[in-house]
């Protein structure tokens, strides 16, 4: 037997922790949630921890660009 609990209003993905979402028609879910979403988080240079909304609220105001530049390893690649 089904219960119903609600209904989805609304899919978004958010590439990067705290920072502003993109709206799906459709998403993917894996055992680790849904593909894509908060695959990258952005690091305080200052103290080494995850930068958060919570601490920098202009973190909200950001939307990730198509391609953005990820440095790994010290070598520079476009994702």
């Amino acid at each position: 037997m089904r219960l119903r609990i609600g209904k989805v209003a609304a899919l978004a993905r958010y590439a990067v922790k705290s920072m502003l979402s993109r709206q799906l028609e459709e998403v993917e879910f894996t055992d680790r949630g849904a593909i894509g979403d908060r695959v990258f988080a952005l690091r305080a240079i200052a103290t080494g921890g995850i930068a958060s909304a919570k601490k920098f609220g202009r973190l909200r105001e950001l939307r990730v660009a198509a391609a953005c530049r990820i440095s790994a390893a010290g070598e520079d690649s476009t994702a």
